[in-house]
């Protein structure tokens, strides 16, 4: 399954977060606009740029997270 059939899975609920391997985050967010998410704010913090990038799909709330010093990207929806 590539990384786009991955997102998919967890914006239709079928899976509830994912680990993802470290990509540029723009490469993440084409690929759910192109699912259909819209983008929200971004969040960062301390001085490993911990990120959190929020998407809406269908009334939901996702995001993704990660460390850009450390990896950990992980893509969850929002409760």
């Amino acid at each position: 399954m590539d990384v786009k059939e991955l997102l998919r899975s967890v914006l239709d609920g079928e899976e509830y977060s994912l680990s993802l391997q470290v990509l540029p985050i723009e490469c993440y967010s084409q690929m759910l606009k192109e699912l259909g998410a819209t983008e929200g704010e971004f969040e960062t913090n301390g001085w490993s740029v911990d990120f959190w990038q929020y998407y809406e799909y269908k009334g939901n709330r996702f995001s993704l997270a990660g460390s850009l010093y450390y990896g950990d990207y992980n893509f969850r929806k929002v409760e």
